[in-house]
């Protein structure tokens, strides 16, 4: 959902089209595949530079904190929360819809435990090494995604908050409270690689 804001509202995002929509994600899901091989490879960061990136807590601390050029690599990371129970129900329905369930899946408080021990490492990565971080609740957003946008807005100067708002009431029918079906980890950060918002 962070990544649907982040592009509605004028925020390039680096990502392809290696996972496309499916049920479980009808708006498609915004990541960039090479992500998940940052603990072995993460020359291409630089090119991340002014664009919104998806990453998962546990590959946080893989960025790294300087490319091959002389310039730092500063991160504003926009943290999304959601409640682990949520996600962990949220995983699981996604995986039995893609033919996947686990023939014995652990059980939900492990998962969960898991989970949030993730959480407490990728904020000790964030407390050491961005430049700056904003931290969104995933169901305030969905109850109120004005509020939310105009804090990115702030956090991101030249995000049209309007625009990033829509793209949540779109993705949920425009009304109440409905997951708008995104398999959205608790775990995820959008992450800034920029220390301008482009023009």
């Amino acid at each position: 959902m962070m990544m649907q804001m982040l592009v509605a509202g004028g925020y390039p995002a680096l990502s392809d089209d290696r996972r496309p929509p499916d049920a479980s994600n009808p708006q498609g899901y915004f990541e960039y595949e090479p992500v998940t091989r940052l603990h072995s490879q993460s020359g291409w960061i630089p090119q991340a530079r002014g664009r919104g990136l998806k990453v998962v807590a546990p590959l946080l601390r893989f960025l790294p904190l300087a490319g091959l050029d002389p310039a730092p690599l500063e991160y504003r990371v926009v943290f999304m929360r959601r409640d682990p129970v949520q996600v962990v129900a949220s995983q699981l329905r996604m995986l039995r819809n893609l033919g996947r369930g686990l023939d014995a899946p652990p059980s939900e408080s492990v998962l969960i435990r898991a989970m949030q021990q993730e959480l407490e490492s990728a904020d000790r990565w964030v407390g050491r090494h961005a430049a700056a971080v904003l931290h969104v609740d995933y169901a305030a957003t969905l109850k109120d995604p004005l509020t939310s946008a105009l804090q990115l807005a702030v956090f991101l100067p030249g995000l049209d908050p309007l625009r990033s708002a829509a793209a949540v009431l779109g993705s949920r029918g425009g009304a109440g409270e409905k997951d708008p079906g995104m398999s959205e980890p608790a775990s995820s950060a959008a992450v800034a690689e920029a220390t301008e918002f482009p023009r």
